[in-house]
């Protein structure tokens, strides 16, 4: 799936039973390569993979978000990091508190999951077969229903905000995604997987694979 970084690329999904934060194991993982738009020199921009938790109408509680996204610092840093938003609006945005290094161009298997307690992460780049990360540091969610999961588009535009930077649309290609419900991926990956569509369960809340 191409993404070009128009806000009228992208995936919207309502999930017919929410899930709540405060209780729920869930988990996401994809495969995706960022173009070279994802990360404009000095800009700080925040480019959006795709976030699970809000869709796109008015309701402030729907705001409430976890989010892929890159990254690109002042010193043309470029990084990937999972995100949270509290829903507030105005800048309340937090981040895990490590930006992890990644190269444009290069498919990136990342993989997260919430226990019921913390999250953890998982990132692989495919083309160098290096480990980014693995480790249970992240950001809790926060509490309240995560009702549904964007892919390829910023959320709401500018209603949540950064404090530096802007965040954009995804530019590049994805060629996996998968979420599911109740813990049923929370484990490290052996190896970078290959789904089929036969693969779908009934615990999954959305599910796309590349094309054979």
């Amino acid at each position: 799936m191409s993404f070009d970084g128009t806000s009228t690329a992208f995936y919207e999904k309502r999930f017919s039973t929410p899930l709540n934060a405060s209780t729920n194991r869930w988990s996401c993982e994809t495969i995706f390569k960022p173009n070279a738009s994802m990360f404009t020199p000095g800009s700080e921009d925040k480019g959006i993979i795709s976030h699970i938790g809000a869709v796109e109408n008015s309701t402030g509680a729907e705001l409430l978000t976890y989010a892929y996204q890159t990254f690109i610092n002042s010193s043309d840093y470029k990084t990937i990091s999972l995100r949270r938003g509290s829903g507030a609006g105005g800048g309340n945005w937090t981040s895990t508190g490590q930006n992890y290094a990644t190269e444009q161009d290069d498919w990136i298997y990342w993989k997260t999951w919430y226990n019921g307690t913390a999250w953890r992460n998982y990132i692989f780049n495919i083309d160098t077969a290096t480990v980014i990360q693995d480790g249970t540091s992240g950001v809790d969610p926060e509490s309240g229903d995560h009702v549904g999961f964007v892919m390829g588009k910023a959320h709401f535009g500018n209603a949540q905000l950064f404090s530096n930077g802007s965040p954009i649309n995804f530019s590049g290609q994805i060629a996996m995604m998968r979420v599911t419900g109740n813990g049923g991926i929370n484990s490290t990956p052996s190896s970078v997987p290959n789904y089929t569509s036969a693969d779908k369960t009934s615990d999954d809340l959305v599910f796309f694979v590349k094309n054979s």
